[in-house]
Formats: structure tokens, sequence, C-alpha cells
């Protein structure tokens, strides 16, 4: 009765091993890609061709497979995709031209921002020489643009329609020109500085560098309050870190000191 009772825990211990090898035998292999029964065998799925021999499907949760393995397996999800998708070998991109710094945004391009004091003064600059172009309409002008008088203003340019026209627009136009072109404007070239793309350095073009900051904000000069406070806080983030103005942030665009950074020509 002692022997047979020792030999029992030995007993339950092989029968609970033979059960584990018997699940383990019975472990219905499935198709890693759509779930169909495969034969212990096969290589390939009859129901949606995938190749399973390689494929890591087995009773084990991690089967190691070779880098070729994982290329194949790849491959062929790719080929069973509904979307379009190419598969490219590795000796062709080693082989290929392509500039790969540009998909890791390698080229960010630094730059030697413009000076706080710099800055303003150019923009006072700019604001001066288009006061300095109006002298010619006289005090009365001024007074009602100060009070925003409609009357008295139309009072002031009463018969001389053709001189407002010049005298408004001859200078937007030099500074549209010299500012689409070489992103500078007349202040800016005293002071050294220019508006380029932050991403790159290239010219930001007439959209970015004058329309955002020149006519975009004109619908304001209605609205006297909100033109005055819109000027206001736009200079004082002339002094932030990064030194962009509103319309900067608006253009994607910072300004540089153009002796440091010159203009970079886009990629064709």
């Amino acid at each position: 009765m002692e022997m047979e009772s020792r030999r029992k825990p030995f007993t339950k211990i092989n029968k609970f091993m033979d059960s584990e090898k018997t699940q383990d035998h019975n472990i219905e292999k499935k198709c890693w890609k759509c779930g169909a029964s495969l034969a212990t065998d096969a290589k390939f799925c009859p129901a949606c061709l995938a190749d399973v021999s390689v494929s890591g499907v087995s009773n084990d949760p991690i089967v190691p497979i070779t880098f070729k393995d994982l290329i194949n397996i790849l491959k062929t999800k790719l080929q069973n995709n509904s979307k379009h998708s190419d598969f490219v070998q590795r000796d062709r991109l080693e082989s290929s031209d392509a500039n790969w710094a540009k998909y890791l945004d390698l080229n960010q391009k630094t730059f030697k921002l413009g000076g706080k004091i710099e800055r303003l003064a150019a923009f006072i600059i700019d604001e001066l020489i288009a006061i300095i172009c109006l002298l010619p309409l006289g005090t009365t002008f001024f007074s009602a643009l100060g009070t925003n008088d409609q009357e008295m203003m139309m009072n002031a340019i009463s018969g001389k329609l053709e001189m407002v026209l010049f005298l408004t627009f001859v200078p937007i136009i030099i500074q549209a020109y010299l500012v689409t072109t070489r992103g500078q404007s007349i202040g800016k070239i005293v002071m050294s500085l220019r508006i380029v793309n932050a991403k790159d350095g290239t010219n930001p073009g007439f959209l970015k560098a004058f329309f955002v900051r020149r006519i975009l904000p004109a619908p304001l000069f209605f609205l006297p309050p909100i033109l005055l406070l819109y000027s206001v806080v736009n200079v004082l983030f002339i002094f932030r870190s990064d030194r962009r103005c509103i319309h900067d942030w608006i253009g994607r665009t910072i300004v540089v000191e153009s002796k440091i950074d010159k203009l970079e020509k886009k990629d064709k």
C-alpha cells in the first residue's frame, strides 16, 4: 500500500504531460492571413494563396524566421493588397540617387534672424515713407484720417483724385515689386534685412511676402480701433524669441540678416 501511494504523484505527472502532448498535436493549423484551416504540411493557403511556409504559423508563439523570409512575407501582403503598391528591392534603393535627407528633414536650414531693433527701424522707415508720400494732400487730409471723419476726408481729396491715386499706389507698387523680387522693402534694404520662407530660405514671393503683410490687413483701415490694436500687437511680436510677427506666422516666413543669409534659389 505504501508503494502504491508513492507512485500516485508520478502517475498524475505522467498523465498531465501526456495530455499536454495530445493538446499540442490537436492544435489546428490556420492561415495567418485569412484564417482558413490548413493541412499540417501545407505551404500555401488554398483560399488566399498566402505563403504559410514562412508565415511564422506554429504552436510556438514566436517562431524565428530569416530576413529573407520576412521580405517574402511582406511581398505576399503587398501582392494581395487591394490598393496599388510597389515593392522595391534593397539594391534599387541603394543605387538610387534620391536625396534621403529630405525624407528625414535634415535639410532644415538655420538662419541668422534679423535683430529686434533693426526690424523695428525697418518698419518705422516704411511707414514714414508712406506718410511722406501723402504730405502733398495737406493737413486737412491727415486730420480727417486721424479722426476717421469721412466727410472731411472727401472734402480734402475733392478735385485731387489723380494725385491721391498717384501718391497712394505708386509707393505701394514700388514696395510690392521690391518685396516680391528680393524679399526686401525699402526699410529692410536700409537695415540689411530680408523676408524668406522659414523652411528653406527661398523667396516667399508676392502672396507670402507682400499680400499677407500689406493687402490682407487693409480692410482694418475702416475699423481704426481694431487696426490700431492689430498694428501694436503685430509690432510687439518682433520682440518674441522667434521674432515672427502675425503676418510671418500666416505666411510661414521669417526675417533674416540679408548680408549673412543670401536668398536661396528654389529647387526646380
